[in-house]
């Protein structure tokens, strides 16, 4: 099979996987260690090292407590599952309140399942610091139509504003939002990359994408066309 038919054959398939599944402000700044300005509608201990903040027009802020140095890791918070079989963080019940996302500049890590299943957040605004962004950081996210990262980050790049998260070393594209533009370059598209991306009408895959993950389209019902 020629390399042409692979690739064919490769984006069908994830399209096929989409189809089985049964929106705005974009954010440019990037997050220093202060809260949200507007009146805290929520807020606390993230954890020993870390504070959050959720204000009332749906901005949050994750950030590193006061009189602590250094970069500091987000940890997988707090544990409230007495059988520790969950991840719990302590903004669970806000999730659906969150609509943009600032990282603060001395953390260096987004955990798994941190912002998953935020169903109204429409930006994320990323950090220098960020070094590792682990599986399921954004899935379920169909509102997400914005996505940046400081362009003096080493790891991750949102190149020619292409409102996604590329792993630089590799090209591969590991999250991308409904407003998603592949950039040429781009050699692969991660496992879930777009995972329930409903608002997703139509993609664009470069000649320079040479594989497509598993999931990579699954839960994209709105997904109407795509060009190859």
């Amino acid at each position: 099979m020629t390399k042409a038919m692979r690739k064919i054959t490769a984006i069908l398939l994830s399209v096929l996987l989409c189809c089985s599944a049964v929106t705005s402000l974009p954010v440019t700044a990037f997050a220093a260690e202060t809260k949200a300005d507007s009146a805290v509608a929520a807020g606390g201990s993230a954890d020993y090292y870390l504070d959050w903040s959720l204000d009332e027009d749906g901005n949050f802020s994750i950030y590193k407590k006061e009189n602590v140095d250094g970069v500091v890791s987000m940890r997988h918070s707090i544990y409230n599952d007495p059988n520790f079989n969950n991840y719990y963080y302590p903004w669970e019940e806000y999730r659906s309140n969150i609509k943009h996302i600032y990282i603060g500049s001395s953390i260096s890590n987004i955990c798994s399942n941190a912002f998953s299943s935020c169903i109204n957040l429409i930006s994320v605004t990323i950090p220098d610091s960020v070094t590792k962004i682990e599986d399921g950081a954004f899935y379920n996210c169909p509102s997400l139509e914005s996505i940046k990262i400081d362009a003096n980050n080493s790891v991750y790049d949102s190149r020619n504003n292409c409102d996604a998260i590329i792993r630089t070393n590799t090209n591969t594209l590991l999250f991308g939002c409904k407003n998603t533009r592949i950039p040429n370059g781009v050699t692969g598209i991660g496992e879930k990359a777009f995972y329930n991306c409903s608002g997703l009408t139509s993609v664009t895959i470069p000649d320079s994408v040479t594989y497509i993950k598993e999931e990579a389209f699954y839960g994209c019902t709105g997904s109407t066309k795509l060009m190859i």
